[in-house]
Parts: C-alpha cells; sequence; structure tokens
C-alpha cells in the first residue's frame, strides 16, 4: 500500500489541485499541481504536536469551501487512529492541524474513511475489529466540539448453545434397544425384562408403554418399518439355565395399524436346525420387500424370515468368522443387524460381531448364494476395539454408524463409518466417546427427529444397573445438561420414607441386598444385562 486516499479541489486560477494520501511512511500527504506541465508533485509538509509517531493518511474530504482538509490518521505506536483536519496559509506547502479526534464510542473499534453529511457535518466508516473477524459497522459522526457520544447499549448475553439431550426413561425394564418412527413421531423402547414396549414423543414430553400381549418377556432388538413394530423376543429365564416354560426365541411383528394391536410370531427355536434349541436372538431387521432378518448370538447364525413369515432360513459363513465369544456360559456370536438396498435395488445386510477384532460383516444378497465378507474397519479410534452393536445406517445409507466395545476396558463409544469402495472397507467419520451420565454406557442407537441420533444408555455404577437413559450422541460436542441430584437431601432427623410402588410394576432400581430381581438371581441377572447391553 503506497498511494491511498485521494481528494481534489479547484484553486482559484481553475486549475485541479489533487491531494494524495500515502500509508506506512511519515511523509504521508503531496499535492499534485495539475496547472504545470508537466504536473508539479510536491510533499504538503504536515504540522501539529497530535502527529507524533504518524504513519499513514487515509479517507481524505475537503470541506465545502474547500479550506479545510480532513483525513484518517494511523500512527506506528499502535494508539488508536484518529480524525484530523489541517488548513493551509501557503497554497498547501504546509498544513497544520486545526482539529483532532481520537475518541471512538465503540471500543475495540478503528476509523477507515470520512464523508460530509447534512449540514456540514462530519462522518467516519467505523469497524469493530474486537475479534477475529470484524464484529460489526458504523457509520459515525466525528464531533470536534466533544459533544458525547450515546451510551452504548448493553450488548445482549451470548446465546446459549444448544445442548445435547439426555432423556430418563420412565417404568423400564432393562431397555436394550429403540427406533424411531418418524411418521408418528415416536421412540420404541424394547425390554429384555418386560412383556411390554416403551414409547418416547419426539420430543421426549410424553413417555408410554404398548401392551404387547406377550406370555414370555424379553425384547432386545427393534426395528420399524411400514407401521409394523418388528421385536426379537426371549424366554430370559431360559437363558439363565432356569427351568420356567419351555425355551423361546421369537421374532414378533406387532401390526400397529390395527386396533388392537395385531401380533405375529415366529418361533425361531421351533424352526431351527440347532439341535439344542438354545437360541439367543439379539437383534432384527426388515427389508423393504417384506423380508425379516435377526441375529442368533447363540447359534451363529443370521436368520432369514420370509414376507408371509412362514419360512426360515439359515445364513451362515463357512468357518468359524462368527466365532464371537463367551461371557458367563451366554454364548454372543453375530450381535446387531442391519440392512440397506443398494443402487441395483438388492439387500445389502450389516452384521456386527462381539468379543472379535473382525467385528463387522457384510451379506450380499444379490449373489446365490449369498457373499459373506468382512469390512475391514479403519480409523486410529480403532485400537483395542473388540466389537461392535446397535448398526443404524442414515436415511441416506451412506454412513453406518454403531456402538464400539474396548478390549483394554476403556468406555465404549459411538462411531459412524463412510466408504468409497462398496463397504469393503470403512473408514471412521465420526466418533464420541461422551457420556452425560458417570457408570454408564451406551448399548444401541437410533436415528429421532431431524435425523438426530440416539443411544439406549445404562447407568452399570451399581451391582445392578441404576438408569436408564435415551442419550441424543452429538459428534458437534454440543454440552449436555448438567446432571441432576438423584437424590433430594431429607431433613435432620425425619423419618425415612419410602414411595408406594404400584401394584405388579418391575422394580426399576436395584435393591440393596436383594436376592433376585425380576425372578432371577442377581449374579445371572448382572452377567446377562452385560454381555447383553455392554459387551
Amino acid at each position: 500500500i503506497g498511494p491511498n486516499g485521494i481528494e481534489g479541489m479547484v484553486d482559484a486560477n481553475g486549475k485541479v489541485q489533487l491531494f494524495v494520501a500515502l500509508s506506512f511512511q511519515t511523509k504521508t500527504l503531496y499535492k499534485i499541481d495539475t496547472s504545470t506541465t508537466p504536473y508539479t508533485i510536491s510533499e504538503v509538509v504536515l504540522q501539529g504536536s497530535q502527529l507524533s509517531n504518524m504513519f499513514g493518511i487515509d479517507g481524505l474530504r475537503f470541506s465545502k469551501d474547500s479550506k479545510t482538509l480532513s483525513g484518517v490518521l494511523t500512527f506506528s505506536d499502535g494508539s488508536p487512529n484518529a480524525v484530523v483536519s489541517f488548513s493551509s496559509s501557503d497554497n498547501w506547502a504546509t498544513a497544520t492541524v486545526t482539529a483532532f479526534q481520537n475518541r471512538n464510542p465503540v471500543a475495540g473499534s478503528f476509523y477507515t474513511t470520512l464523508t460530509y453529511g447534512p449540514n456540514d457535518s462530519m462522518w467516519a466508516i467505523n469497524t469493530d475489529f474486537s475479534g477475529n473477524t470484524p464484529q460489526g459497522f458504523w457509520l459515525t459522526e466525528i464531533c470536534f466540539d466533544n459533544r458525547p457520544y450515546p451510551t452504548p447499549p448493553t450488548p445482549p448475553p451470548p446465546p446459549t448453545p444448544p445442548q445435547c439431550e439426555n432423556r430418563k426413561i420412565s417404568n423400564p425394564a432393562v431397555p436394550e434397544a429403540a427406533i424411531y418412527d418418524s411418521a408418528g413421531n415416536k421412540f420404541y423402547i424394547g425390554n429384555v425384562f418386560g412383556t411390554n414396549v416403551n414409547t418416547m414423543s419426539g420430543d421426549g414430553k410424553t413417555q408410554g408403554v404398548i401392551a404387547t400381549g406377550l406370555k414370555t418377556p424379553g425384547t432386545v432388538g427393534v426395528y420399524f418399518r411400514d407401521n409394523k413394530l418388528f421385536s426379537a423376543s426371549n424366554d430370559s429365564p431360559q437363558l439363565f439355565n432356569v427351568t420356567q416354560g419351555p425355551p423361546s426365541a421369537k421374532v414378533l411383528i406387532h401390526d400397529l395399524s390395527k386396533t388392537p394391536v395385531q401380533l405375529t410370531e415366529v418361533d425361531l427355536n421351533a424352526k431351527s436346525t440347532d439341535p439344542n434349541k438354545t437360541i439367543f436372538v439379539n437383534d432384527v431387521w426388515a427389508a423393504p420387500d417384506g423380508r425379516v432378518f435377526a441375529t442368533g448370538s447363540s447359534s451363529k447364525v443370521v436368520y432369514e424370515i420370509s414376507a408371509d413369515y412362514q419360512t426360515v432360513t439359515e445364513i451362515k459363513p463357512s468357518g468359524t468368522e462368527w466365532a464371537g465369544g463367551t461371557y458367563n456360559n451366554l454364548q454372543i456370536g453375530p450381535n446387531g443387524i442391519e440392512g440397506m438396498v443398494d443402487a441395483n435395488g438388492k439387500v445389502q445386510l450389516f452384521v456386527a460381531l462381539s468379543f472379535q477384532t473382525k467385528t463387522l460383516y457384510k451379506i450380499d444378497t444379490s449373489t446365490t448364494p449369498y457373499t459373506i465378507s468382512e469390512v475391514v474397519l479403519q480409523g486410529s479410534q480403532l485400537s483395542n476395539m473388540f466389537g461392535i452393536d446397535g448398526l443404524r445406517f442414515s436415511k441416506d445409507s451412506k454412513t453406518l454408524s454403531g456402538v464400539l466395545t474396548f478390549s483394554d476396558g476403556s468406555p465404549n463409544a459411538v462411531v459412524s463409518f463412510s466408504s468409497s469402495d462398496n463397504w469393503a472397507t470403512a473408514t471412521v467419520t465420526a466418533f464420541q466417546n461422551r457420556n452425560p451420565v458417570a457408570g454408564s454406557f451406551y448399548t444401541t442407537l437410533t436415528y429421532g427427529p431431524n435425523d438426530s441420533m440416539w443411544a439406549i444408555n445404562t447407568d452399570f455404577s451399581g451391582n445392578t444397573p441404576q438408569g436408564f437413559w435415551l442419550t441424543e450422541i452429538c459428534f458437534d460436542n454440543r454440552p449436555y445438561p448438567a446432571p441432576k441430584p438423584t437424590t433430594a437431601p431429607k431433613p435432620t432427623n425425619a423419618p425415612p420414607t419410602t414411595a408406594p410402588k404400584p401394584t405388579n410394576a418391575p422394580p426399576t432400581e436395584a435393591v440393596s441386598g436383594a436376592a433376585s430381581i425380576y425372578g432371577v438371581s442377581i449374579a445371572s441377572f448382572t452377567a446377562f444385562v452385560t454381555a447383553v447391553c455392554v459387551l
């Protein structure tokens, strides 16, 4: 930046006289006399005590009578820039300061250029540079007579950043999975130890239950399509080696368009080739063509149920790729399942595995027989990864998310993957291991309103689960609300009080010294919930 501002006037002889402002130098104002041939360029020597450390001028403006020239000064010592007026008695060979203002009504702001306004008032462009980028712009009147500026209004408080939500689930019976119905703006939440399905409105303000009419307890995975709620249901006592009724592992289809809800059961034990009939059905996904797919964690297969719900086919690799592992006698291999329809209209399934580092597999149903291949996961966050669950695709099927567990005991985390090679490999695109509830673990995922992501979140800080939440996953690090106190303080010497429980309501918290909960031993209960919900 050399020549900067320019201004001119017509002298008494009718000749144009130009004035050029310079930046980054002490000789900062020059006159161009256009009455000579060639034009004569000469410095205008500026005089005044206010000009110490002057290092440039800009924004030149002559008064109406051309007797006063004003501009904006900058200084080499970092002083605030100032507006100055000059007059001359020697045809602008020299110029003397006649007015000076370095007051600025906006803290952190700088004047840049000048103009005259109504009634010969003077105004300056004024820019607030108090932040990394300009924070505001003003047209500020320059008042050499020291008239006061208005008191600047108190700036409004910065907007409260939107928080990431954390909703406690009412009357749970160990919820394991949730799914969102966008048309009904409602979450459905399955309970491992309950015959009912919990509901929660999209805004979280209303909660309820759907009476399924089931005789056997236990919903693990859930899915929703075309006004039907699909659930993976187990006879939980059978999993604990408790002889209480016949073993049961079913996929249930709840037709919510019917009143009352119409229930269809597909009994996988009855149709399975597993001679031991000890199936643990874990998760479920429904395809647009009506077929239903479910994971058998203990039998280490994926069950394909025909669209009429009459035929069950087992899908499994030829080797031990889905071996998984064992936790307290509970075998868990295939865990979560999710699917999508590819560009060719073919169903592609994705199966999550527990207790192994090769933890995600793809089933391509466009081939005969189906092709099963590992999806190689890539990302620095995956060190010590030892399983994945709770798979959910984004609406456009470009992002697959799940809940990771780690072999070193690190808190589990929610991760998103994308793929550029048709899911031969997948790379981490988002990762969150923050949890607003100390001692809690994420288990499975669902999308919610406006494509928000949510996780079932279980508090394992005690011997048995202490509470359950539907927690929003915020990869943008929005804060969670501060946790509320779990118990209200009691007045000194007040007698202990116990809130009454509804008749036949399942316990929602651990009971100190209890021998059993939900009808099974504490040890078995804890082992099962830990295996299902955490691993």
